[in-house]
């Protein structure tokens, strides 16, 4: 959840939620957590109990510099649940290994005391040492496995948070991650910028685009869902989302140790609205200072900003927004990148419908 200075949620999974005030939830000792978060407590593990059901849970609040608090709710037998499990696994590795050497010991000594059984103590203990590596080598694949599903879980929570706040972003979200592919795609298929995409996880790269706006959960609800066009006061707040989103995400990289997996998605929320000729945002880099990632985002996000209806303006038809992206060829965009979606064009056009 996410919850603003005054303690009312503003972000959850359940909308039933929003709005509320979080000593409205029905936890026995919430009052004392919400006089702990207003005194400014920063990152804070409470332990609660529910009042209808008697289950014990436990709650991990974050401080962000604007006053607002992260929180994460989880039962506390899940929670314990993998170090619980880590441990028994653990424990049994240990006796495993105890277990194995013993064995190898014994047959070596039984060995020295007759050497025509040698042979067969050998080949008896490659096999066991076999088995061995083969099963260490299964645990540690299906443990490499949870990790990976457990950082597209976190990623696709945090495109689901953003999501809760502003509708439009949420579609924006699904539309502008498939034109990432469809550009991903087309690059792979003519060779270009071999160097730059070499090493790429593809699949985790487009789970992490779907953190670009990350940082408009720091951005006002007065200018978020504005029905009509910015000021140019409101605008100068709204492209502080990219700098917001690069924050966020280094935050999130220094509490953990398993972070190789944002750095995506930072590069991504970072670079967005940087333009070619150097007069894009927040950082002002200029061709191919820009990332590559960043790049490729900058055309799906003006495409689908182009060709969708907003409070402001109505939705650009399909070529007139492949028009619009050929005008900015060499100071918006990437010249080489336009050639590619020129390619794609009518991949985006059908996106939508290949979505349903």
């Amino acid at each position: 959840m996410l919850v603003n200075e005054n303690m009312e949620i503003i972000a959850a999974p359940s909308r039933e939620h929003l709005g509320r005030h979080l000593s409205e939830l029905p936890y026995r000792n919430i009052p004392n957590i919400v006089n702990d978060l207003q005194n400014g407590t920063d990152i804070y593990e409470y332990a609660l109990i529910d009042n209808l059901l008697s289950l014990e849970y436990v709650l991990f609040t974050k401080r962000f510099e604007n006053g607002w608090h992260m929180g994460i709710l989880t039962p506390i037998d899940k929670y314990y649940q993998n170090a619980i499990y880590m441990r028994i696994f653990k424990a049994a590795l240990g006796v495993l290994l105890a277990f194995s050497l013993s064995i190898i010991l014994l047959r070596i000594e039984m060995a020295r005391r007759k050497s025509d059984e040698l042979t067969l103590a050998l080949r008896i203990s490659a096999a066991e040492l076999q088995y061995f590596n083969d099963n260490l080598q299964k645990m540690v694949e299906e443990k490499t496995q949870n990790v990976t599903e457990l950082q597209n879980a976190m990623l696709k929570t945090m495109a689901e948070l953003l999501e809760s706040r502003d509708d439009i972003t949420g579609c924006h979200i699904g539309r502008t991650q498939r034109g990432v592919k469809i550009m991903l795609e087309e690059i792979e298929r003519r060779g270009l910028y071999p160097e730059e995409t070499k090493g790429w996880n593809t699949e985790l790269l487009l789970q992490s685009c779907q953190l670009h706006d990350v940082g408009k959960i720091s951005i006002s609800d007065s200018v978020l869902k504005k029905p009509g066009k910015l000021t140019e006061e409101e605008y100068n707040a709204m492209k502080r989302h990219t700098s917001f989103g690069e924050k966020i995400i280094e935050k999130i990289e220094g509490m953990t140790k398993e972070s190789e997996f944002l750095k995506y998605a930072k590069i991504f929320a970072a670079n967005h609205h940087e333009k070619w000729d150097g007069s894009g945002y927040h950082n002002g880099l200029k061709g191919d200072n820009i990332p590559l990632l960043g790049r490729i985002m900058a055309i799906a996000d003006v495409y689908d900003a182009l060709t969708s209806e907003r409070p402001y303006k109505k939705a650009f038809t399909h070529e007139e927004s492949v028009r619009i992206i050929n005008e900015g060829s060499g100071t918006y965009f990437d010249p080489a990148l336009v050639e590619v979606f020129n390619h794609a064009a009518q991949q985006f056009r059908n996106m939508d419908n290949d979505a349903d």
